[in-house]
């Protein structure tokens, strides 16, 4: 068999394979029946939010907390400022005297990082049931009353949500949503499937002596960031059963995309950076067949005078021909609007972006938080 039959072979194999591992996930992706219930709010729920210089962003996310539709006597604020050199402090310290709910504010006295802003936090939380967010985020009005029939409805240990990604018409903006669209489907699929490999920690809800007995047990602590993923390994370990992942349109957390090309590459750096502390090998292996992937397509491309064009053809053609598919699917979901045009380049930056967090993450390294990591 001479060697370019060889190679279109395992190129087209490469090809389906990755449809395939995206094709059920994302057949089976939609909203969640709206459970309409007239159950009387029983838990109290404390909004945890660690921060650093989000002076701009706390007042939107004050005024979604103040629109929930649940009793504000059963709902807390705790911010824990991770030493902010802005005004949010002052403006905190301001609004908790007329704040109809309960705000507490904490602060890293020697510790930095997000984790120990949490840590924190969660010390100074007065009710049992945590919901983690962030401070760019607006939550919708019937978030916590969604939480509140799925904890009654069953002995939930933690309950993870959709974010959807509000900004402009811009590439780089379509580029996050239509990437964080297919990462959801594969995360409702694996809690599906109680195998759990990713959350997001801006829509996360999780019970207070579970998170407390987790970081009792964590050796991840040296590790920035990752809480969300680490937390859930650990729920999924205790209890799978418990675990669950609601995305109805009342649990939908809106968060703002990243504003540049660099900030998005040290963000999913920093989220690569965490899949190899996992314990679960299915996220390391989902991680290494991406990289392989976008690896032998761009090899593809370049190898196009040696080994004729149709390698390069079948990777263009096949995950080109796979995303309109699957964005046809995923998009109305979220209610996304994009720019069709904006498919077509998606399915040649994502192949690039991955291959680029895929080398950072293993032998560089990114910047949060003003710092680098």
């Amino acid at each position: 068999m001479e060697t370019t039959t060889i190679i279109n072979i395992v190129v087209t194999i490469l090809v389906l394979a990755g449809f395939t591992a995206l094709a059920i996930p994302v057949s089976r992706f939609n909203l969640s029946e709206n459970v309409i219930e007239n159950k009387i709010p029983e838990n109290g729920i404390s909004i945890m939010v660690a921060f650093r210089n989000e002076i701009h962003n706390l007042p939107a996310l004050y005024e979604s907390i103040c629109n929930l539709n649940y009793p504000k006597h059963l709902i807390e604020w705790v911010l824990c400022n991770d030493h902010s050199e802005d005004g949010g402090k002052d403006w905190i310290l301001q609004i908790q005297k007329n704040a109809p709910f309960r705000i507490v504010y904490c602060e890293n006295k020697t510790e930095e990082g997000k984790k120990a802003a949490l840590n924190n936090a969660v010390n100074n939380a007065t009710y049992n049931t945590l919901f983690f967010t962030d401070a760019d985020c607006i939550l919708p009005p019937s978030l916590l009353q969604t939480l509140n029939i799925a904890i009654q409805n069953h002995n939930t240990l933690l309950i993870a949500g959709p974010i959807k990604y509000n900004g402009n018409s811009s590439f780089l903006h379509n580029y996050q949503c239509m990437e964080s669209a297919a990462l959801m489907a594969l995360t409702v699929e694996s809690f599906k499937n109680k195998n759990a490999l990713m959350a997001n920690g801006a829509n996360l809800c999780m019970n207070k002596s579970l998170f407390l007995e987790a970081q009792s047990k964590r050796i991840d602590l040296n590790i920035p960031g990752g809480d969300d993923i680490f937390l859930l390994e650990y729920a999924m370990q205790k209890n799978s059963a418990a675990c669950s992942f609601i995305f109805t349109e009342n649990n939908i957390v809106k968060t703002a995309s990243e504003k540049s090309w660099s900030d998005l590459i040290n963000q999913r750096v920093r989220w690569a950076s965490k899949v190899r502390h996992q314990k679960y090998i299915s996220g390391i292996i989902w991680q290494g067949f991406s990289f392989l992937f976008s690896i032998s397509y761009i090899a593809s491309i370049i190898l196009i005078p040696f080994i004729g064009f149709t390698p390069a053809g079948i990777f263009i053609a096949g995950k080109m021909a796979a995303d309109v598919i699957l964005y046809i699917k995923l998009l109305p979901v979220l209610n996304y609007k994009i720019n069709p045009l904006h498919i077509t380049i998606f399915s040649i930056v994502q192949v690039l972006m991955i291959m680029i967090t895929g080398i950072r993450a293993r032998f560089g390294g990114y910047y949060w938080k003003g710092s680098y990591h």
